[in-house]
């Protein structure tokens, strides 16, 4: 499988790359949208895409969503942007999850003065 991951904080989405990698994946990973775009136009179709919200200069990855839909395939949104403005730009149209709940199982094991086993 053919995949993208755009995403400007490495520390989130570390995890999800070995796994893939180790799964053999065809696995892109950009670290901001104009990477992305170079990657975009020099495949021809991803199978599936995971893009951040949020992205460095005022892009965003709604805005690589809008722009190259047809060659993204499948598209989720990964954002610990998770207010009423990001989920509606989001739509219904796209899949999304939050970075934030990835790590609340770690946090709350710290919390309660434990040693999470992701740091």
């Amino acid at each position: 499988m053919k995949i993208l991951i755009v995403d400007d904080h490495t520390f989130f989405v570390k995890e999800i790359l070995e796994e893939l990698h180790e799964n053999r994946h065809d696995v892109h990973y950009a670290k901001n949208y104009y990477e992305a775009e170079r990657m975009i136009n020099e495949n021809t179709k991803f199978d599936i895409s995971l893009l951040d919200v949020i992205l460095q200069n005022g892009k965003t990855g709604i805005h690589l969503a809008e722009k190259y839909g047809e060659k993204l395939g499948r598209i989720m949104f990964v954002t610990g942007c998770i207010d009423d403005t990001t989920m509606t730009a989001i739509g219904t149209k796209y899949a999304s999850a939050s970075k934030i709940r990835s790590i609340w199982g770690p946090l709350k094991e710290f919390m309660n003065g434990g040693r999470p086993s992701i740091v």
